[in-house]
């Protein structure tokens, strides 16, 4: 499928999910929802987590806005995005999937 029918399919079935195995241990469930915003396909909510083997939450973003400020109660930079890590803090992310994945790749030592 090419993109502009991908991206039709995207939206009129709903959130599209995405589940990627990384090494034998950790997999990125990807859910993301899409809107048009000037004739260009935007990313309207998503979810990316990064799973353990056991399925323990490794860092997980979301835009969802009940968060304000980092663990260090400095304002979220990209509010309303923000990543929480294994250790239940709040830090700052841009809501792009890219940093997300070089977050995901620098915390695994993947190069």
């Amino acid at each position: 499928m090419e993109f502009p029918e991908l991206a039709e399919r995207a939206v009129v079935t709903g959130l599209p999910q995405l589940r990627v195995q990384i090494g034998a241990k950790h997999f990125l469930p990807v859910e993301e929802e899409y809107g048009f915003q000037n004739h260009e396909l935007t990313v309207e909510r998503y979810s990316y987590v990064l799973l353990d083997e056991d399925q323990d939450v490794v860092i997980r973003a979301d835009p969802l806005p009940r968060h304000q400020t980092d663990y260090k109660k400095h304002q979220l930079r990209y509010f309303p995005h923000h990543l929480h890590d294994e250790k239940g803090r709040i830090g700052s992310f841009t809501g792009r999937i890219e940093d997300f994945v070089t977050d995901v790749a620098t915390r695994l030592a993947i190069g």
